[in-house]
């Protein structure tokens, strides 16, 4: 693939996401509903709360899989570098 062709493919690429930002920008508030905030039922009972709150906290699964993902994929890196 030549320079110019090369130039030319990632200028097309570029217009594209540019044009593509814009047309999402514009249809978003079309999108958007525009609603007040429910208030809080002040009157839950302790369990709730805390059942909503140890459901909110159970975060652990998720940390987990981001570690293994990104185990996953610095290990090869780290094992690919020869220069140590």
């Amino acid at each position: 693939m030549t320079q110019k062709l090369q130039i030319t493919f990632i200028l097309l690429i570029l217009t594209a996401l540019a044009l593509s930002g814009m047309a999402f920008q514009a249809a978003a508030p079309f999108f958007q509903i525009d609603t007040p905030t429910p208030e809080p039922d002040l009157a839950a009972d302790d369990e709730d709360m805390a059942s909503t709150i140890a459901q909110a906290a159970k975060s652990d699964g998720i940390t987990f899989l981001g570690i293994l993902i990104f185990l996953i994929i610095l290990v090869p890196l780290l094992m690919l570098r020869k220069s140590w």
